[in-house]
C-alpha cells in the first residue's frame, strides 16, 4: 500500500428512479472516494455512501446508510459532482469507519438534504 497516495472525496448528485429533471429537491447525492478526477477515475469500482429515505405505505419514512462500491458513471443518472477532499490511502479505513458509522434518526419531520 502506498501510505502518500492521495483519493479524491466527491459529492456526486444524481436523479432518483422517481424523478427528474423538475423535481430536483428529490435528487439525492452520495459520497464517492475516487483514485482520480479524470474519465477513467468515474468508470472504476470506488466506494460510495448514501443516505436515502424509503417510504412506506402506513406512512412512515425510514432513513437507511447505504455503503458498498458503485462505478460513478454507470447509473446514468449521475449529473455531477464536487471535491470536497482528498484522503491518504493509509487513512481510508478510518474514513470508511466514519461514513459506515454514522446513523439517521428518524427525529427529524421531513428531513432533506435542501432545507
Amino acid at each position: 500500500m502506498n501510505t502518500h497516495k492521495l483519493y479524491y472525496i466527491v459529492v456526486a448528485q444524481y436523479k432518483r428512479d422517481d424523478f427528474d429533471v423538475g423535481a430536483e429537491e428529490n435528487f439525492h447525492w452520495a459520497l464517492f472516494v475516487l483514485e482520480g478526477i479524470d474519465d477513467r477515475a468515474v468508470s472504476v469500482s470506488s466506494p460510495c455512501y448514501q443516505v436515502f429515505d424509503r417510504h412506506y405505505h402506513d406512512g412512515r419514512v425510514e432513513w437507511v446508510l447505504f455503503h458498498r462500491h458503485a462505478v460513478l458513471d454507470k447509473t446514468g443518472k449521475w449529473l455531477g459532482g464536487v471535491v470536497i477532499g482528498r484522503v491518504k490511502e493509509s487513512e481510508l479505513a478510518t474514513l470508511d469507519k466514519v461514513c459506515s458509522t454514522f446513523g439517521m434518526t428518524g427525529a427529524v419531520i421531513h428531513y432533506n438534504l435542501v432545507s
